[in-house]
């Protein structure tokens, strides 16, 4: 609507943006639709359960008593070696840590090995 109350009309290939325009404005040299048939309810299709076989992948850690300065990166460089593998820590105690950024002061974390 614009502000002297002039409505916008836009025909983009015969279909126009509200659908009740067309009894108000019908587009010249553009034929109306064809009436949709109806459609029968389609029968349900019951699929019967898979069963998935998961393996189960045990991962080996160590654990790690968190203390006084430590932060995740510290961690990773100190015991793994490199600081940016501070995510693997955060991944695998994610039952314990809620924030990259909060961890405290004797909390056992596991490390991976």
């Amino acid at each position: 609507m614009s502000t002297l109350g002039f409505v916008n009309v836009y025909n983009i290939g015969g279909f126009f943006a509200n659908p009740g325009i067309r009894e108000v404005f019908p587009a010249v040299g553009v034929p109306a639709p064809e009436p949709e048939e109806p459609v029968a309810p389609a029968t349900p299709v019951t699929q019967e359960p898979v069963a998935l076989e998961l393996e189960t992948q045990e991962i080996a850690y160590r654990v790690h008593t968190v203390v006084s300065g430590d932060s995740l990166y510290r961690i990773a460089r100190n015991l793994l070696g490199n600081g940016n593998r501070w995510g693997e820590i955060f991944e695998l105690n994610r039952d314990v840590i809620r924030s990259s950024n909060l961890i405290h002061i004797g909390w056992q974390l596991r490390i991976p090995a």
